[in-house]
């Protein structure tokens, strides 16, 4: 299969029937509002709200501005750092929709990158993008820029039977790859199926986030509930005993919680990108 004169038409034909075609099913990324309001999930931020409503009937503006502002900026962070998934997963779809060289029946051709596949014969030149993953068979000062999917951006040097990935650039040389993988088996396509993947699932930080605000929430209307029986039972007015159950219940809340959240979230996020990482949620 690795003969110069690359695959025939029957083989080809084969392969595609068997493989499938080289291009990823890109799924829907999230519309701006809905990553929006996504953000309002976290319970923490809901009890936030509830409280901000509270403090703001019961006339304390101040309170309910500190709250308002914890809460915004929890979903500005969350916000931003979805928008910005959504970014790269456009710009992955840019790079998967391209055109290649190879050759077919002893003679070279440029088809559509999605006609490309496995053990086909890939002709690989400067201002390339690969299309698919595959080991080099020839390669002469061959050098490839991986930041798409490595997020570095000093090129890297290929030799013969060295792997190269679909959605890397070709910056210098030339080299011929025998194609190995395609479409949502390649490196890129794998990377692609994780960011895209919209699925209602909640990562470790927000299952314990959720359990921890149930805690607080419960344990506040426990006390809420207490304070108002008791202070029915002693005689009290039930509406003025609603009223100060609600105010401590209201007080009991940690409104510097979520800023202190955030804080070392960012530090995080922070550490992940400067070592190259990408934070999906």
């Amino acid at each position: 299969m690795r003969k110069l004169e690359g695959l025939s038409f029957d083989q080809v034909t084969r392969r595609q029937k068997k493989y499938g075609l080289n291009e990823v099913s890109f799924c829907s990324t999230f519309s701006e509002l809905k990553i929006f309001l996504r953000q309002f999930k976290n319970i923490l931020i809901l009890i936030l709200l509830s409280a901000s409503i509270i403090t703001g009937y019961l006339g304390d503006f101040v309170d309910t501005a500190v709250i308002l502002f914890s809460v915004l900026v929890m979903v500005f962070i969350g916000y931003s750092q979805e928008r910005r998934v959504n970014k790269i997963l456009e710009i992955l779809k840019k790079n998967l929709k391209n055109t290649a060289i190879v050759v077919r029946d002893g003679v070279k051709k440029e088809i559509d990158a999605k006609e490309v596949t496995i053990d086909d014969l890939v002709i690989l030149s400067r201002g390339n993008r690969v299309p698919a993953d595959g080991t080099l068979i020839k390669s002469n000062n061959l050098t490839v820029n991986e930041s798409i999917l490595t997020g570095e951006w000093e090129p890297v040097d290929k030799k013969n039977k060295n792997i190269v990935y679909a959605g890397s650039l070709i910056e210098n040389g030339w080299g011929k790859m025998v194609v190995s993988a395609i479409g949502k088996n390649t490196k890129m396509g794998k990377i692609y199926a994780r960011l895209a993947d919209n699925k209602e699932q909640s990562t470790p930080y927000q299952e314990k986030i959720n359990a921890f605000g149930k805690i607080i929430g419960g344990v506040i209307l426990l006390l809420c509930f207490y304070l108002f029986v008791m202070g029915v039972i002693s005689g009290r007015d039930p509406l003025e005993m609603f009223t100060l159950a609600v105010a401590v219940g209201v007080g009991a809340i940690p409104e510097g919680l979520p800023i202190a959240i955030t804080v070392a979230l960012v530090l995080g996020a922070r550490r992940i990108l400067n070592n190259n990482g990408l934070i999906k949620r």
